[in-house]
């Protein structure tokens, strides 16, 4: 660890307060959060005696900024009913400690924990990313990381993870995990290769889908206009090449929930609603309903790939030794400080905690394991619920689409995967705000500027009817 460390770790408050300073304030969010995550050092040690992440430099000094410079808008935020799940999940950890006898300053400081990494970027996005536009240019400002990264990945794949490292003076994982099918795996400034290429899938997902509703088909690029089909097949050949498989597979399924939703013409999109439901079907089946899973694990093997099926198989035996250790204290789980995990009669631990899901099972039980469901799938079927699938392929409401499919595929990369990332709860957060009295002023706008006007929709049943403008109607 060098020099840097502290300097770019410190120097992000006051970098954040001049980003409100100077930019539009949805502008200031969006900008600090991809750039912190996307650049920031990843560290697992106090920094100069103080325990301090990028995660705590992004949001303390965004916060601090929206109460110097934006303060009645922040405190004129009201609370709603689809806001109880991140609150409870937040707020978990103190019950957690007290019944396991932890004590009061432990439950505190755990929960304060939860709320940095997760009701902090959800308040933020509930405040500042809110509407039609903010989403669109949220979902804009991910495209362009995926463009900055692409090259940094790039060299990585060919040279060896190796950004971190010259910038920051150390690797943050182990270096043996960034090794794939003969290459390696680029991992750049965030904090696994996993990591990485969720995040390109999830870029690369959002630029078909702008390209493919038409909401955005150029983009500026070094004060060069590009068709955004370039960018989305650009992005496209860097994703295969980060080597994450799931993510890829991920990142597949999530093109065709879009498309379903543009092209089955039912009021619900069944395929968005049958994706939702992966994440509670997958817990409750392992923890609940005696699968086992394995037959799934060897199909993988005998249609793919054995390595990877074998990864999942070992996950999948490691959540069976956890799963057992959670139900022995189901409902508030066993609280912080690895108490959740299997050791051995020499005190040795012998499991591997992969998934997001069974970490909050364990640590949390039942109670937050809900909470923490709620957090992620809400946001995602309260669009589902309030938006017909006719207006999903909409130029208007196309960002917001893509972005709650996105929301649900990093839930279910949760299943086997543990990382937080601090943008998915913006997204949470402006999914959680938006009103379809916005989206149809988006979808006016948008005709006025000389949009191509679209076919009326079907009537619905009189108590369902809502009128919508041609704006918003499908592309």
């Amino acid at each position: 660890m060098n020099a840097f460390v502290p300097i770019a770790l410190f120097g992000w408050v006051p970098a954040c307060l001049a980003l409100f300073a100077f930019l539009p304030k949805h502008r200031a969010v969006i900008a600090a959060f991809l750039i912190a995550w996307l650049f920031l050092p990843v560290v697992h040690e106090p920094v100069l005696g103080i325990k301090w992440t990028k995660m705590r430099a992004t949001c303390y000094g965004i916060l601090l900024a929206a109460v110097i410079y934006d303060g009645p808008r922040l405190f004129a935020l009201r609370p709603k009913a689809s806001d109880i799940p991140v609150l409870v999940w937040c707020t978990c950890p103190f019950p957690s400690s007290i019944v396991n006898g932890l004590g009061p300053y432990d439950g505190f400081s755990q929960s304060l924990e939860q709320t940095i990494s997760w009701g902090m970027p959800y308040l933020i996005g509930r405040v500042y990313l809110n509407s039609p536009t903010e989403l669109k240019e949220l979902c804009l400002a991910m495209i362009g990381s995926g463009i900055v990264y692409a090259p940094l990945c790039f060299v990585e794949t060919q040279m060896s993870p190796q950004m971190h490292t010259w910038v920051y003076g150390y690797f943050p994982h182990s270096f043996a995990q960034t090794i794939r099918f003969g290459g390696y795996r680029p991992v750049v400034f965030m904090e696994h290769g996993l990591a990485v290429g969720s995040w390109m899938t999830t870029a690369t997902l959002l630029a078909f889908w702008l390209w493919w509703v038409r909401s955005m088909q150029k983009v500026t690029v070094r004060k060069k206009t590009v068709p955004m089909l370039w960018v989305f097949v650009l992005m496209a050949v860097i994703t295969v090449l980060c080597k994450s498989s799931g993510a890829i597979g991920l990142g597949v399924i999530g093109a065709a929930v879009l498309l379903s939703a543009r092209y089955i013409p039912l009021p619900v999109p069944p395929m968005v609603l049958l994706l939702v439901l992966i994440f509670p079907a997958y817990v409750y089946g392992r923890g609940w309903g005696g699968w086992t899973g394995m037959e799934l694990g060897e199909a993988m093997g005998n249609s793919f790939d054995k390595e990877r099926a074998a990864s999942f198989i070992f996950r999948l035996d490691n959540e069976n030794l956890l799963l057992a250790r959670a139900k022995q204290s189901p409902l508030l789980g066993w609280g912080g400080w690895g108490r959740n995990r299997v050791f051995d009669i020499d005190g040795k631990d012998i499991t591997v905690t992969d998934g997001l899901w069974i970490i909050a099972f364990g640590e949390r039980g039942v109670y937050g394991l809900i909470a923490m469901t709620g957090t992620l799938l809400v946001p995602a079927i309260r669009i589902l619920v309030r938006f017909p699938a006719r207006v999903w392929a909409a130029p208007a409401f196309g960002p917001a689409a893509a972005l709650a499919v996105s929301l649900v595929l990093y839930a279910v990369d949760g299943l086997l995967n543990a990382m937080i990332n601090p943008v998915f709860m913006l997204i949470a957060g402006g999914l959680n705000s938006l009103t379809l009295a916005q989206v149809e002023s988006a979808g006016r706008r948008s005709v006025g500027d000389g949009a191509a006007a679209v076919p009326k929709p079907v009537s619905a049943p009189r108590r369902a009817r809502i009128k919508y403008p041609v704006g918003i109607g499908a592309a």
